[in-house]
């Protein structure tokens, strides 16, 4: 199904986020074409401003497009997620504590893969420390599943 179908008479907010939704879905599924090319088609959709007042609890913009698509990069094991998840955590407004935790995470994560243990432990005390700041117990969580390279399970 096409990011098309998935939103043909949707509020352009709500569609880029179903359209997401769906690329972050099919990731773990392994279709990673599907996925990537849902991130791709996505970016046509979004809306030209990002704050819509008809829709105020919706916020996407190319930023968080980037982060999601970083997110999903980071399940496939995408050998550049790191450096577009890092040029996304630059551009995320310094307000959006949730989603720069969860980019930390997801870095912490794909440095892992790359074998970076020095990259991916300070990624994850950064994720942890405001992780507990902002009480966000799924990244917390999702954490405490990180291997480290050269350890069996620390996290610290």
């Amino acid at each position: 199904m096409s990011v098309r179908t998935t939103r043909r008479g949707a509020h352009p907010g709500r569609g880029s986020h179903a359209a997401v939704a769906q690329g972050e879905g099919l990731a773990p599924t392994g279709q990673r074409t599907d996925a990537l090319r849902t991130f791709d088609e996505t970016g046509s959709l979004l809306p030209p401003d990002s704050i819509d007042p008809a829709l105020p609890f919706l916020f996407l913009a190319d930023v968080h497009l980037a982060r999601w698509r970083g997110n999903t990069l980071t399940r496939l094991g995408e050998p550049d997620t790191v450096e577009r998840l890092s040029h996304a955590l630059a551009r995320l407004p310094a307000s959006f504590m949730r989603a720069r935790t969860a980019m930390l995470v997801d870095l912490a994560f794909a440095f892992a893969a790359l074998g970076n243990r020095d990259a991916a432990l300070d990624h994850a005390r950064l994720a942890r420390r405001l992780g507990s700041q902002i009480k966000s117990d799924r990244q917390l969580r999702r954490l405490g599943r990180l291997v480290l390279p050269g350890a069996a399970r620390d996290t610290t």
